[in-house]
């Protein structure tokens, strides 16, 4: 009884809003600077003096990305990556976008210990190594989905636009599916926690799945795969302003939902190869974003990152590393999320450092090859030797708000590595953070 009256007030809610707000906008709600054309326009516009993009791989692990650029059977050309430097142990501070965010702009990390929207204000609203670029004098755009984009549109910044999640299927799909989400998150709501998961079904839900077309499955996928593609075919360099620019994009992120011709081929179970046949299709596109850069002109003086905040749920592939270990590879491996850097004026061929770096040094890292002024806590990964012997951390929870401390995290099980990450010996369990700052050695 609860769910069919939860359905009938849903879809009264529906009809309420086409009828009593005239044409349906599937954009109506967002702010401004999200759906301004100039937000839009501004996306493809670079400086014609010096630029720094900033690419967020959602879900991009290290190993996958090594293995697309140094294995020819993937078809990317390692020449295309021309001055970038992989740091191949980079370690990830947590397995979730949510506070990985704060954790590559400003340096700081979450440990529990105050309530985390407030943790999160606190350092969007900080010290970033956007507001640094901002008071710097760079022109600032953003891009991203846009529950993403909320949260990054608390820097300082000149444009923001919201990747359009609908840009690959028709209006009438647009209409129909968001009408069912909000039956699915009506429904999600009402049940009891135990059955949240049967409605959410990662990521597929229940009336989404029932009446879905097969293109409009896991859309931010195929949406920021075509926002690429029109980044790269628009693209000009006639800004006469430095300009930092910053697009957070799903390229590698569960479900895996495309095959090696980057089309729709269905649900796959995430694995290996899979999650290595979509991955490849997003560096694709982010190649022709370089190549097109370099047609420009402006490739040699931009200061490029290509970095991820958390790994794939992919396995490490071998098991054996761990197997006198008490860490589960699957933890390291959403340890991994990749970072390449390419520096101004670096015109090396694509090399791999061993420097134990950690997602905390990047705001570190862009200051320093900037010259912006900054104080962050992390190193400038260039400046660490790949000897170095660099303890690092990585903190895993379960996703979510915990219902039994309110507006805290569920207890955070922290893990040094003192080493290769891609060796259970290097990893040492330590603290566990509870909520509001106590802790368990």
């Amino acid at each position: 009884l609860i769910t069919v009256a939860v359905v009938t007030v849903a879809i009264q809610v529906v009809n309420a809003a086409v009828i009593v707000g005239g044409p349906f906008d599937p954009h109506a709600g967002w702010v401004n600077a999200q759906t301004s054309q100039a937000g839009r326009s501004a996306m493809a516009r670079f400086s014609s003096q010096q630029n720094v993009l900033h690419i967020v791989m959602d879900g991009f692990q290290t190993d996958i990305f090594e293995s697309l650029v140094t294995d020819p059977v993937h078809q990317v050309d390692a020449a295309d990556l021309r001055g970038f430097t992989l740091f191949r142990n980079n370690v990830g501070l947590y397995p979730y976008t949510q506070l990985t965010i704060p954790a590559f702009l400003s340096g700081r990390e979450y440990r529990n210990h105050v309530p985390i929207a407030e943790f999160i204000d606190t350092a969007m609203s900080g010290e970033t190594i956007l507001s640094a670029a901002h008071d710097s004098g760079y022109e600032v755009d953003l891009a991203a989905q846009v529950s993403l984009l909320n949260s990054y549109t608390q820097v300082p910044h000149t444009n923001a636009y919201a990747t359009v999640s609908n840009a690959h299927v028709s209006d009438a799909d647009y209409v129909r599916i968001d009408a069912l989400r909000l039956l699915d998150l009506a429904l999600f709501r009402a049940v009891p926690h135990f059955a949240k998961a049967l409605v959410y079904r990662d990521e597929l839900w229940v009336f989404q799945a029932m009446a879905q077309s097969k293109a409009y499955l896991h859309m931010k996928y195929f949406s920021d795969l075509r926002f690429l593609e029109e980044l790269a075919e628009t693209m000009t360099a006639d800004r006469d302003v430095q300009v930092y620019k910053l697009l957070h994009v799903m390229l590698s992120h569960k479900p895996t939902v495309g095959n090696a011709k980057c089309e729709y081929d269905g649900r796959h179970a995430t694995n290996r190869l899979t999650v290595t046949n979509q991955a490849r299709c997003g560096l694709w596109r982010v190649i022709d974003i370089l190549q097109r850069m370099q047609e420009l002109d402006i490739y040699d003086d931009s200061l490029i990152i290509l970095m991820a905040d958390h790994g794939a749920w992919v396995p490490l592939e071998d098991p054996a590393a761990f197997a006198e270990s008490d860490v589960d590879p699957m933890v390291a491996a959403m340890a991994l999320p990749v970072l390449a850097i390419k520096p101004r004026n670096a015109s090396h061929a694509f090399t791999v450092s061993d420097a134990p770096t950690t997602v905390t040094d990047v705001p570190a890292t862009i200051a320093d090859l900037t010259g912006v002024s900054g104080e962050f806590a992390g190193l400038p990964a260039y400046r660490i030797e790949p000897e170095m012997d660099r303890k690092r951390r990585h903190l895993v929870y379960g996703y979510g708000i915990n219902p039994e401390s309110e507006g805290y995290l569920f207890p955070m099980q922290a893990f040094e590595i003192s080493g290769s990450p891609y060796d259970g010996a290097a990893w040492k369990k330590t603290d566990i953070y509870l909520p509001g700052g106590a802790f368990e050695a």
